[in-house]
């Protein structure tokens, strides 16, 4: 899933349809946008494009996290 946020009108209905509960509404934004995870990808932080694993996958003590076609 890709997210606009340039299109977002705050709608909340991505968090209710969404199985896994990841998309986050940020209640304190005046603009009320939503928040989810981007396989810690997003600016500033560019894991992926630095060769790395997201952080859920890197962090996890028992590997039932991955990433890609492992």
């Amino acid at each position: 899933m890709h997210y606009h946020a340039d299109i977002c009108t705050g709608c909340r209905y991505c968090m209710v349809g969404c199985p896994y509960n990841i998309p986050k509404y940020d209640y304190d934004d005046p603009f009320g946008k939503l928040y989810k995870c981007e396989l810690c990808n997003q600016k500033g932080v560019e894991r992926l494009d630095k060769g790395l694993l997201p952080g859920c996958v890197e962090v996890c003590p028992t590997g039932a996290v991955i990433f890609g076609y492992s």
